[in-house]
């Protein structure tokens, strides 16, 4: 075969061998037009006797956006409104026309994120309800310049999140959320100590009762005991920080204590920090890069989502009643001494009254935290590092002194610094002996001051002092100075009394020597020198939430408690405002997509274009009911229907137009997120993933369509991105026209085999269809947007239709397979058609088909891929098993299977290539009767080993898989024989969902078992519907 064709390119032949390959290239010529004989004849028939032709192309539609002057208002563009892409090929103007109404604007899309909270049903968390695994947080874009370059790369994103649960840390495209709550107090001004906080969070009864529901139900599904259950969720509930001068520091010591009684509603959280942790630092946005208002130190409780129960779903049913701080310090030792106006080194011994004490002689010591709050406790504690030695107390050193000088001689007077003066009365508490005699009247080394009464100190908190705020002393201080006066005795500690006792000594040993006692000394004054001085204190303090206690708050502090979210951060109290009582924003939804819109002019209307690709994860019976929200002044609110003009992407399922008008009280200042921003938000109850891929979004968008020429031209069957040049005619105010992609394909120009299928159809039928195979076919032919028609036979004579008809519309991969249902509008549409051509006797009748659910169980392992992917492909390639008819055009309605083979099914299982190993295979059937009945069909169940086949219900039945396959991973090859499926494993009457609405409504009590059906196998049991 070779040999051949290289010898005719060699010139060398002979003059004869020339002329016969010369013939045999010229008959090729004739050979084909010969091969072409009957096509001829038949083009012949059809287009000049018949005078049929082929079916033409719809017109092109497509979609532009539009950039705007910034400094124009909003400009009105009518319908119709003529727009230039190029020209034919024979040179005419390749025209298009606005399909609707536009209203260019300055608004520009600022932000794009969405959330996800995943209540993943394969976790088995022993409990009836429906508990959160993880919420997941994407930021897509934060300012306008990233929505750009979000727009024009290749990436894309599930409008409304995804499940990430099994996905590994490389295909994760999803954060989890940073969520929790902080506090800001002003008893939070702590320096390096031992600190031990205590956060007593108190809440309502009877939101307490639903959150020990939630333990209860674990605990008699477990058998553990309440504590068990309690400190299994919440022993690492929380990632701990606070507020030091080197940014966010961890808690790490921290334990959760459950309430006593349930019915107290009090939940602790002890916090323990050593000296070796930093001091808190007053909040500062650029140290620790959050937007909060407050000078006070805060602390952050991180909700930690990598436990396997995350604590969210216990925390966000409580509400607050009070928050109640206790706080205790010991071992402080950041503070300042004072000493005749200069500073003295604390750190070493110092001299507690000056080298020479005297009477009235004063010690300042300098500790703001001691007057930045309310102190309940106080506890100075020293130690005398130069008590004589050799003397059992003072008593016996002052003895030669002759003024009866003894241990509790010695008494200081304290008093503090408070709103500019010294506050204290001798004659009250304020004056406390120096030294302590012990249990063998020896005087202490050390010196203990406890007072748990600070009253007569008048110390009234200066809550904005900050600790280190005081570098030098000054008469002008306003605040923060404790002062040690010494009150007694009268001579001090005798340094002017030494020089005259002991002269008087000396005169009398000279004068005297006989009676002169030798060992007579007078010791030189003592002069105390204090070493290890250190402040023990406690403090605390009180929010109250509910209104009869609210009066109770400290209104003189900036206290603040917030809650933080994907959403921002959010003040839910302060001195000013009480929003809520809730320490965590609620996720009532799976599924949430933010889009933040920035604009410096007013606007009444807007649209967004989304550009929008299929999920992987889509499944049939999901709902993809989407509900709008828009903030206020006073947050989310739900946005009115009659504010959505129309919405072409099909609730965010296919690339289209939303258009939105304005809401009047649309707020850019409502607290959420970015301060100036619109925010709109779509938001999904359940099955979040099964929504789009979003590639691109875009503001000022508007849907054009061809306009087809009077004159003959070659028609296009696609426009390529960016073709759009403009408008015909320039538009004040709108600087530019893009095409963002290129159009879909509406139609492909009908093929020579698929023109002469239809024409020979025609012959048949002559347009009066009469036999289903023509009603099937009419329909088909006349309706290019159905796929395949199903002629039901009608058995019962109670029935007036003689003609029951299934139609399935055609859908693209971006498309769920639930689309391919008709609506009344288009059963009409085709009924009226259909009317005009048949026999006035016949009455049809268009029904939809009946999807029945058919799931795979098994355990298995998979290989180079990871447990969500593994799921998530298996699921999709199970469907287009199944469902291989739903992308398949103008096929016969055979296709649609109306039954399948186990083996067949086992045999798609085992030859995954991602599957390593895989047992106890089995399948779950249901299926509908002419009754109205469920028949529930387990494969598993012995008495179906018989059965080769698996059977649809009714003439009007699909199978359609769900991705609801009970897949177990398993981590050993071994064999595991098929297992009957429990009832409860079919969560009926939680999330079990079948075909409509009313199956929804079953529960256990209306389950029935059931010897037959009218389906052709056997079933476990039957549901009533």
């Amino acid at each position: 075969s070779e040999l051949f064709p290289r010898s005719l390119e060699n010139n060398n032949h002979k003059a004869h061998i020339g002329l016969l390959l010369s013939f045999l290239k010229l008959f090729e010529h004739v050979q084909f037009d010969l091969n072409k004989f009957s096509k001829k004849h038949i083009d012949y028939y059809y287009n000049q006797v018949l005078r049929q032709e082929k079916k033409k192309i719809d017109s092109l539609e497509t979609f532009v956006y539009a950039e705007t002057d910034p400094n124009r208002d909003e400009i009105f563009t009518p319908k119709g409104t003529v727009v230039l892409a190029g020209q034919y090929e024979e040179g005419l103007p390749f025209k298009f026309q606005l399909k609707n109404d536009l209203r260019a604007n300055s608004l520009k899309i600022s932000f794009l994120s969405t959330i996800y909270a995943s209540r993943n049903k394969l976790f088995d968390f022993d409990s009836k309800f429906s508990l959160v695994t993880s919420i997941y947080h994407k930021i897509i874009a934060d300012n306008i310049d990233e929505v750009q370059q979000f727009n024009t790369n290749t990436a894309s994103f599930s409008a409304l999140g995804s499940e990430q649960d099994f996905l590994t840390k490389f295909e994760s495209n999803m954060d989890k959320a940073n969520i929790g709550f902080m506090i800001s107090s002003h008893v939070f001004k702590l320096s390096s100590s031992e600190r031990k906080i205590k956060l007593i969070l108190e809440f309502l009864p009877s939101s307490i009762f639903l959150f020990s529901d939630l333990i209860v139900d674990i605990v008699e599904n477990t058998k553990l005991s309440e504590l068990d259950i309690f400190n299994k969720i919440f022993s690492k509930a929380f990632d701990i920080s606070y507020t030091t001068s080197e940014g966010w520091h961890p808690i790490k010591d921290y334990v959760i204590i459950p309430p006593i009684d349930w019915s107290s509603g009090r939940i602790e959280i002890n916090m323990n920090l050593s000296s070796l942790d930093p001091g808190f630092i007053g909040f500062n946005k650029k140290n620790h890069q959050l937007n909060i208002n407050s000078d006070y130190p805060v602390i952050r409780f991180n909700l930690n989502q990598d436990n396997f129960y995350n604590a969210f779903s216990f925390l966000s049913v409580l509400e607050l009643s009070k928050i109640e701080i206790k706080v205790q310090v010991s071992k402080l030792k950041n503070f300042k001494i004072f000493a005749g106006g200069q500073m003295v080194d604390s750190n070493s011994e110092f001299n507690f009254f000056g080298p020479t004490p005297r009477l009235g002689n004063k010690l300042y010591l300098c500790c703001e935290e001691l007057f930045n709050k309310k102190i309940e406790f106080l506890k100075i504690k020293w130690e005398y590092s130069n008590l004589p030695s050799g003397f059992k107390n003072l008593q016996e050193y002052y003895e030669n002194y002759g003024n009866d000088i003894s241990d509790t001689s010695f008494k200081y007077e304290l008093t503090a610094l408070s709103d500019f003066r010294y506050s204290g009365n001798e004659n009250s508490q304020s004056v406390f002996p120096l030294f302590e005699i012990d249990e063998q009247n020896k005087t202490s080394k050390f010196s203990t001051l406890e007072l748990s009464n600070l009253n007569f100190l008048t110390i009234k908190p200066n809550y904005k002092l900050r600790n280190g705020e005081i570098q030098r002393f000054s008469n002008k201080l306003e605040t923060g100075i404790l002062r040690f006066e010494l009150k007694s005795p009268s001579s001090g500690f005798g340094v002017d009394l030494y020089p005259i006792v002991s002269t008087k000594l000396l005169t009398e040993k000279v004068l005297n020597p006989k009676n002169n006692d030798e060992d007579k000394i007078v010791q030189p004054p003592y002069v105390p020198k204090v070493d290890h001085l250190e402040l023990n204190y406690s403090t605390s303090t009180t929010i109250y939430f509910t209104d009869k206690d609210r009066r109770q708050n400290n209104n003189k502090v900036e206290d603040k408690v917030l809650s933080y979210s994907p959403y921002g951060i959010e003040e839910i109290f302060s001195k000013q405002l009480f929003t809520k009582n809730n320490l965590f924003y609620k996720f009532p939804n799976e599924g949430e997509f933010v889009i933040g819109f920035n604009s410096e002019k007013s606007f009444s209307e807007f649209s967004i274009l989304f550009e929008i690709i299929k999920s992987n994860n889509a499944s049939y019976d999901f709902s993809n009911d989407i509900s709008w929200y828009y903030t206020s002044h006073q947050g989310w609110k739900s946005l009115e229907k009659e504010n959505i003009l129309f919405d072409k992407t099909h609730n965010l399922l296919t690339t289209g137009i939303i258009s939105f008008k304005a809401p009047s009280d649309f707020s850019s200042n409502s607290g959420i997120l970015k301060k100036g921003d619109y925010y709109l938000k779509a938001c999904s109850k359940d099955r979040a993933d099964q929504f789009g891929l979003i590639k691109s979004v875009r503001t000022n968008a508007v849907k054009i369509i061809e306009i087809i020429p009077s004159e003959d031209v070659t028609r296009k069957n696609t426009i390529k991105a960016n073709s759009v040049d403009g408008f015909e005619n320039r538009i004040n105010g709108i600087t530019l026209l893009k095409q963002p992609f290129s159009s879909r394909i509406p139609g492909i120009i009908e093929s020579d085999n698929d023109y002469y299928l239809r024409i020979s159809h025609l012959l048949r039928h002559k347009n009066r269809p009469v036999t289903f195979w023509d009603y099937e076919n009419f329909i088909i032919h006349n309706f290019n947007w159905i796929s395949h028609v199903r002629c039901l036979q009608i058995n019962s004579q109670a029935k007036k239709t003689n003609v029951q008809i299934m139609c399935f519309k055609k859908i693209e991969e971006h498309q769920n397979v639930e689309e391919v249902m008709l609506s009344i509008d288009e059963m009409n549409q085709i009924k009226n058609y259909l009317n005009k051509y048949i026999s006035p006797f016949v009455k049809i009748e268009f029904v939809n088909a009946i999807f029945e659910e058919l799931w795979i169980k098994c355990k298995l392992k998979f290989k180079n891929v990871s447990v969500g992917n593994g799921i998530q492909k298996f699921n999709q390639d199970f469907f287009e098993f199944i469902c291989s008819w739903s992308f398949s055009y103008n096929q016969s309605t055979q296709s649609i299977p109306k039954r399948i083979k186990k083996i067949d099914i086992i045999k798609f299982v085992k030859e995954r290539e991602y599957i390593e190993f895989v047992t106890g295979i089995s399948f779950i059937h249901l299926s509908r009767n002419a009754e109205n009945k469920i028949s529930v069909y387990d494969s598993a169940v012995m008495e179906n080993d018989h059965e080769e086949y698996i059977y649809i219900g009714t003439n009007r039945s699909v199978f359609v898989p769900r991705n609801a396959h009970n897949l177990e991973i398993i981590q050993r090859n071994d064999y595991h024989a098929p297992e009957p499926t429990d009832f409860n494993e079919l969560l009926i009457g939680g999330s079990f969902a079948l075909v409509s609405e009313e199956t929804k409504k079953v529960t256990k009590n209306r389950t029935k078992k059931s010897t037959n059906s009218d389906s052709n196998m056997n079933s476990i049991f039957t549901l009533d519907i």
